[in-house]
């Protein structure tokens, strides 16, 4: 067996051998467009309660960072109502 091959044969080793394609041209037929008309969806006016908020709890982070080892430390805290 040859261990080398040619690039056409490494190429139908790897894609295949090549089909032709058919070009075939379709008619373009103009189909008549349908007209959209938007209606505005009916709002019924609802009495808005104001309604008692729940506790939420709080999410507080704290990071400090220094640019030296045990050196002078800045403390940042970031609060947050969702994680």
């Amino acid at each position: 067996m040859s261990s080398e091959l040619t690039e056409e044969e490494m190429r139908r080793a790897l894609f295949g051998t090549p089909q032709p394609e058919e070009q075939i041209s379709a008619p373009l037929v103009n189909e008549p467009v349908e007209e959209v008309v938007l209606a505005k969806p009916v709002v019924a006016p609802a009495a808005k309660k104001k309604v008692a908020k729940a506790f939420t709890p709080r999410l507080r982070v704290t990071l400090r960072v220094g640019n030296e080892f045990e050196g002078k430390m800045t403390e940042l805290i970031h609060e947050a109502d969702t994680l």
